[in-house]
Order: structure tokens, then sequence, then C-alpha cells
């Protein structure tokens, strides 16, 4: 889903910085700082990175479950909290939720917990931001098509999830514009946005 944020990002114009644990670890601050340093200058943040472990609580780790959570919520806090010094002129920021922070289920608990508190997070930095000119929402899809998705369900048909050219769309919508502190659920509104996907096959996991 990033990957495809980032195409129609630079084919609309935009100069993009592709980030991966490669080259910036969102679950360490050092190497977020040092990213934002080497561009000087921040316009847009797309919070994209994502970690799923699908397992029963009880079965789940002390150290998944900081995994999870660190990589699905305290880096895009850190990420929000140092791009405002970078973010002169004010900017936009998108944080990629999931329609699975609105509906946790077994083997989700940790993923669904995360994702609801990024929902909650986004608001509350949408107020605390508008003094900067900072935009801050939340856009949450539901399943998508994503390598990550079809490495854990193989055997899901590809056809049945969310395309994740149809969230990037969503996503880059709210790279410009006034609007603040909303969190989109692609779940439901699949038909304003156009998308061929029912809602049946859009099922949040």
């Amino acid at each position: 889903m990033g990957e495809a944020t980032a195409n129609l990002l630079e084919e609309s114009g935009a100069s993009v910085t592709r980030c991966g644990r490669s080259n910036c670890d969102v679950r360490k601050v050092s190497e977020i700082e040092k990213l934002f340093d080497s561009l000087g200058h921040i316009d847009i943040i797309v919070n994209s990175a994502g970690l799923l472990i699908p397992k029963q609580l009880v079965n789940t780790s002390p150290e998944t479950i900081v995994d999870v959570i660190s990589t699905n919520l305290i880096g895009p806090m850190n990420v929000c909290r140092l791009a405002v010094r970078y973010m002169t002129n004010g900017g936009h920021i998108v944080n990629v939720g999931s329609s699975s922070a609105y509906r946790g289920r077994s083997g989700y608990s940790i993923y669904s917990a995360s994702k609801a508190a990024l929902a909650n997070f986004s608001q509350a930095s949408a107020d605390e931001f508008s003094e900067f000119g900072i935009c801050v929402n939340t856009v949450s899809p539901p399943r998508t098509n994503t390598r990550l998705y079809l490495n854990l369900y193989p055997d899901v048909d590809p056809k049945s999830l969310f395309d994740p050219k149809d969230a990037a769309l969503v996503i880059c919508s709210y790279c410009t514009g006034p609007e603040t502190g909303f969190v989109v659920d692609l779940k439901i509104n699949l038909q304003m946005y156009g998308t061929g996907l029912d809602e049946t096959s859009g099922e949040s996991h």
C-alpha cells in the first residue's frame, strides 16, 4: 500500500522518499531523526509501516507484543512528534490504519488494539497540530491485496481483497486540502470512493 501511494504521489509531481526498515526503522527514534535531518524540509508524511502477526494472545510473546505496538503505534507517534520541526510551512500527515481497529477478532488482539489507538492518536494530533498548520488524518482500509497479507494468507483469492491502488487514491486525497481529524474507514465508504469492491469481499481483517 505504501508503494502504491508513493507511486501515485510521484505521478502527481511530488518528490518522494521511500522508507522501510532498511533505511528507517520507525521503532528507532535515532533513525527517524537521521532521515528527517537528511531531508531538511517535509510537506507530506504517509505513515504506512505496519506489522501483523496473527496469534492468540495466550500464545503471543511479550517481545511480539512490543514489536507490533512499536511498529504500528509508537513509531508513527514519534514520526509525528518529530515531524513538526520539519513542517515549518505546515503540511499533511496521513496515518494508515485498518478496519480491524473497529472490530477486534480472534488472533488480532494486539494488531487491532494498535490500530484503534492509532486512530484516536491521529484525532488528538490533528487538534494539537492545528496551530502549526499541519493536517492529520487516518485512512483505514479493509483486507488489502498486499504482500504482507498474501504471505500470511496465501490461499485467499486476491480478487476478494481491496486494491491498494484504490487505498492510495484516498490516502493521496488527504495529502492536500484543509481536512484534518478525519478517520476514514474504507470498508464503510467503499461506494463513496468508487471502488469495485463490495462490502462482503471487503470484510475487515
